[in-house]
């Protein structure tokens, strides 16, 4: 997964958490964010 890839799919993974959060469904913004810190994690071993 090349870094542009990885913050896309951070970014992406965020704002539909950020959706889940506003609509009340807290178990799928957690899911959401768990994708977004993986994301996030690829970039930092990729550094």
């Amino acid at each position: 997964m090349s870094p542009q890839e990885a913050l896309l799919g951070a970014f992406n993974a965020t704002n539909l958490a950020s959706g889940y959060i506003e609509r009340g469904n807290f178990a799928a913004a957690r899911r959401k964010l768990m994708l977004a810190l993986q994301a996030l994690n690829q970039l930092q071993t990729e550094a």
